[in-house]
């Protein structure tokens, strides 16, 4: 018998929800805890901490710290888990990936929404500013109405494949003093791809699935990581209260616990979803909504001293409670913008050993 069933949400040979079901109705197994595993997508549709049947639920891509935080939560025996640790596949486990030196621009032309959405979900991960659109001909009207500093570049969309998207931006930014670094997506890696690429214009080339290490190696290589450094490091060190660091660890020496550690990793683990749930609330036009996530975060970053995020979900709240939208769109990209700036001077408050 075993303790707990993972069970994958996206079933090839039957539906998740359904096995779920069968296994709760079998006598035998009425002890086991089940963990609902979801892709980004369906974990939006379904909430498996709200689902009775389920014990919790975790989203794909899967990371070591996050499926050993839901297995105590689930066993609810931490120690029996330290006495048997999760042990890795000899050679799995890397360093861990930090964001990214400065914040970069950058715009995903993707057409499978799934892709889309994991892509987005690692960016902003690495603490980047993320648009995102479903076609080449979009991604030129975007390139030609705002800068950024990377696309990342499905090869094989309607209308426009990326290699012509990327001719016709080049043809745009023609004459200009801004180059876009374009990033070519491919998932069919054959003979020649690369060459085909940066003859269209292109500057460097990700094989599908995008893997996290692959994607942040290729942005670090992006000219603009270097330009604009030098602001980005006097935004990070101002991005969060000294003092209030300090506070917590006095606070630490004083009871003997480590607390600033875990405090920060529940930080940079659950805003980005609130971050989502501000955005999609915004495209429902739903100002209650928009007002109690900004609320959540603006309390959040507060107890780090985050001046500039938490005047800029202030704004967002107030212009939310008078149930005025216009401009929340603006507003919301400060708060992410400020976020990737936290993000980063937080890391580096965190021990690496957690920080995974």
């Amino acid at each position: 018998m075993f303790n707990v069933a993972m069970i994958d949400a996206d079933l090839r040979c039957a539906d998740g929800t359904q096995l779920v079901r069968s296994i709760r109705a079998e006598p035998q197994f009425a002890a086991m805890k089940l963990v609902r595993v979801a892709s980004l997508d369906s974990a939006d549709e379904s909430n498996g901490a709200n689902d009775g049947d389920v014990n919790g639920q975790i989203t794909r891509p899967l990371k070591q710290r996050v499926v050993h935080r839901c297995l105590e939560t689930v066993l609810a025996t931490p120690k029996s888990l330290d006495a048997q640790p999760i042990v890795p596949i000899a050679g799995s486990v890397a360093a861990p990936i930090q964001a990214l030196k400065i914040p970069l621009r950058v715009l995903v032309a993707e057409d499978s929404e799934v892709n889309q959405k994991v892509v987005q979900f690692q960016l902003r991960k690495l603490g980047c500013d993320v648009d995102a659109v479903m076609d080449g001909a979009a991604a030129v009207a975007a390139v030609s109405g705002k800068t950024f500093d990377v696309v990342l570049m499905d090869c094989q969309m309607p209308r426009l494949d990326g290699c012509e998207t990327s001719r016709r931006i080049r043809q745009l930014e023609a004459g200009g003093s801004h180059r876009t670094w374009i990033v070519a997506m491919t998932a069919h890696s054959l003979i020649g791809d690369r060459e085909r690429c940066m003859e269209a214009g292109m500057d460097d080339y990700l094989s599908k699935p995008v893997r996290f290490r692959d994607l942040a190696a290729a942005l670090e290589r992006c000219p603009a990581s270097e330009r604009r450094a030098d602001n980005a490091r006097e935004l990070w060190a101002t991005a969060v209260s000294r003092e209030m660091i300090s506070d917590f660890r006095e606070l630490e020496i004083e009871s003997g616990q480590k607390m600033l550690a875990g405090v920060i990793t529940l930080f940079l683990d659950t805003a980005p979803p609130v971050i989502d749930d501000v955005r999609s609330a915004v495209g429902r036009k739903d100002a209650g909504r928009v007002a109690r996530a900004a609320h959540t975060l603006k309390g959040s970053c507060s107890n780090f001293g985050a001046e500039r995020m938490r005047t800029a979900c202030q704004r967002l709240e107030e212009l939310a409670n008078r149930g005025a939208l216009e401009g929340a769109g603006e507003l919301l990209a400060a708060v992410e913008k400020e976020f990737s700036y936290v993000r980063v001077a937080l890391e580096h408050e965190r021990p690496s050993s957690i920080a995974a």
